[in-house]
């Protein structure tokens, strides 16, 4: 995972994710209709018999995913105390995402700078790991398989994790091989491919601006995450998402329990790796 990479890539969309300007605050009202679909889910609603919920707001940014799921969970069922972990490794986000959640739910959420590879150091157990906002695309494959590991074992009993996913077959048809235009504005231009990791290498420049960086990308298929996903979870179920045909939700829960370490994918291709 490229760190300064996908710090000076998100910096270019400070507007689209930040909850206080124009642009964030829609995201932000889009988010509350898609948790309240999510809400619905068999595995959810299961977890939502539970008195306390606490949610792990992964690679969570400015909080907007975290706020809507308890926005949503709080309006429905007013009795549920419910803590949350946003860990990013923005800490200007961070800062964002503690004010805002505030603001909008009257409770003081944990922020945590941390490397998503990394939450095991916090030895803690959640009822809900949320990754959302596509961002499990700054995981490579190699990566992943760390992360599920990690995932299947800092889950509760009834926990279950829930992955946002921008199909990379939907992308391809719409162009995104080799040049995109996202909101910002910023051009994404395809500049490489890393064979060992399976990611692509993007330039990103603001127009009209003089922010550009790079950042590595694995796009996955849906049907190749809900593959790797099931080989630490027992019980997977996907849901598209309610108006984007391109996304969807993969949840997943009861965890098989298969443990890989850093170092089995360190020995495999080196430490260029991480």
């Amino acid at each position: 995972m490229d760190l300064n990479g996908i710090n000076e890539y998100y910096r270019m969309f400070d507007r689209s994710w930040n909850p206080y300007s124009e642009q964030g605050y829609r995201h932000y009202i889009r988010s509350l209709e898609v948790m309240k679909y999510i809400t619905k889910h068999q595995f959810v609603k299961e977890l939502l018999d539970k008195r306390e919920i606490k949610i792990l707001d992964l690679c969570g940014g400015c909080g907007i995913g975290s706020t809507a799921l308890a926005t949503v969970i709080l309006k429905r069922l007013t009795d549920k105390h419910i803590s949350i972990t946003i860990v990013d490794i923005r800490n200007e986000a961070l800062s964002i995402a503690k004010k805002w959640a505030k603001e909008r739910l009257g409770i003081d959420v944990e922020t945590i700078m941390l490397n998503a590879l990394e939450i095991h150091k916090l030895k803690r157990k959640y009822d809900i790991v949320l990754l959302y906002g596509n961002s499990i695309s700054h995981f490579s494959p190699w990566d992943s398989l760390i992360l599920f590991s990690t995932l299947s074992d800092i889950i509760t009993d009834k926990g279950i994790v829930i992955i946002e996913n921008v199909d990379v077959g939907s992308l391809l048809l719409l162009g995104y091989k080799h040049i995109w235009t996202e909101k910002g504005p910023v051009v994404n231009i395809h500049t490489s491919y890393d064979l060992h990791k399976g990611t692509c290498n993007r330039l990103c420049m603001a127009i009209g601006k003089s922010k550009k960086g790079r950042v590595s990308l694995h796009f996955w298929y849906t049907a190749s995450l809900g593959a790797l996903l099931y080989c630490f979870f027992k019980e997977l179920s996907i849901m598209m998402h309610p108006w984007e045909l391109w996304t969807s939700y993969i949840f997943a829960r009861n965890p098989r329990n298969m443990r890989i370490q850093k170092e089995d994918i360190v020995n495999i291709l080196g430490r260029k790796a991480f």
